[in-house]
């Protein structure tokens, strides 16, 4: 197997913002104790002009917040879009404010596919989850926004709607979205140190599959930290802004974390020690 510190990231995700318009139940929102902000537009060019449009397959332009909150959000996806034509470029939104401008914006902006959460078939379940929004006033932006894309006979972006819940809901979920957008299922998961959901699946000898896959995750303020349910930034393994991505990538911290995952030692760290993603 190849060292990943040897490749490019192959994807990166970048949080341009964890600010959030929303208190989903299943989100540990009341434990971020990190400050909140918003990326700026010159601090995300420098990262993009550091990236190999040759090799980075992927880039995620969101973490943990609402992503359509932040202002240059659109004028940030056209810039990577235009210094990586090849790499795909995809977001998840709650799609509270996926509607008037800023939809039309985001059809032409360059971006490859959205996924939408929407975990409910009903309004009871869907609002029970995603406080304050409304299952109705989401689901017409949802379905505004595929007709407006259909309108302009727009082939990109992909959009997905993605439930979480009950298997056997699912079929009605499914029903209910079928020839509309791309349909998906996950089973709800833990945060780190903010929610416990499932049992870990292992608890001494263990890898991290995002450890193994050369994936970096930057934070709004340009910390690097492993992973996505890394939601409070308690490990910083560096700062792409005062050391560089390469720098931060080929370090000493992220040769740690490797060799800790390449040994089966990872659940070792507090951080992962709850995971349910381990293998």
């Amino acid at each position: 197997m190849n060292d990943p510190s040897k490749l490019f990231p192959r994807q990166i995700r970048i949080e341009n913002t964890n600010l959030c318009n929303g208190r989903c139940t299943i989100c540990p929102r009341e434990k971020l104790t990190r400050p909140v902000g918003t990326m700026s537009f010159e601090d995300f060019r420098t990262i993009v002009d550091q990236c190999d449009p040759n090799q980075l397959k992927d880039l995620h332009l969101q973490g943990f917040g609402e992503p359509l909150l932040d202002k240059d959000f659109v004028r940030k996806i056209q810039y990577a879009r235009k210094g990586l034509p090849q790499t795909r470029l995809f977001f998840v939104t709650n799609a509270s404010l996926l509607k008037g401008d800023l939809a039309k914006d985001i059809l032409f902006s360059g971006v490859d596919k959205i996924k939408i959460s929407f975990y409910g078939v009903t309004p009871s379940e869907y609002e029970k989850i995603h406080v304050p929004f409304r299952y109705e006033e989401i689901k017409k932006n949802i379905l505004e926004f595929i007709r407006l894309k259909k309108s302009f006979r727009r082939k990109k972006p992909t959009v997905s709607v993605k439930y979480i819940g009950p298997m056997h809901s699912f079929l009605r979920f499914s029903l209910q979205w079928l020839g509309k957008a791309v349909i998906e299922f996950s089973h709800v998961h833990n945060y780190g140190k903010g929610r416990s959901f499932n049992l870990p699946r292992q608890k001494k000898k263990a890898t991290c599959p995002m450890i193994s896959r050369p994936i970096m995750q930057i934070l709004w303020n340009g910390d690097v930290v492993p992973c996505c349910y890394d939601f409070n930034g308690d490990f910083v393994i560096g700062n792409v802004f005062s050391e560089g991505l390469t720098r931060v990538w080929e370090g000493n911290k992220y040769l740690l974390l490797r060799r800790m995952n390449s040994e089966k030692k990872i659940t070792h760290l507090p951080l992962c020690a709850n995971c349910d993603k381990i293998k």
